[in-house]
């Protein structure tokens, strides 16, 4: 299967990340996620043969801003204005010389 290194708990993300996850968002970059949640994402349900989604929560990032929009498809939340609303907060708020 392909993207096996990236499944959660693989060797190879536990190599880049920690083992406990202490790597995964290094400072001074800020960080954030968003992701589904519920694990029902059409998107994800092929590769995993149907089967329900485990790791719904493996998006998030230990030390990011990590956000739930749960009901969103994978393309939806790069295009609903829920979630484009947090990009642009957090960005306007992590920004280069921001306060």
């Amino acid at each position: 299967m392909g993207c096996d290194e990236i499944t959660p708990g693989s060797p190879w993300l536990r190599n880049l990340n920690g083992p406990h996850g202490e790597r995964e968002a290094p400072g001074p970059t800020k960080y954030m996620t968003i992701y589904d949640g519920t694990g029902s994402d059409p998107f994800y349900l092929p590769w995993l043969f149907s089967m329900p989604v485990g790791d719904q929560d493996s998006p998030a990032l230990q030390g990011a801003v990590n956000h739930k929009l749960p009901g969103l498809t994978h393309d939806e939340l790069r295009l609903h204005p829920a979630a484009v609303s947090l990009y642009l907060e957090f960005v306007r708020h992590n920004r280069a010389g921001s306060p």
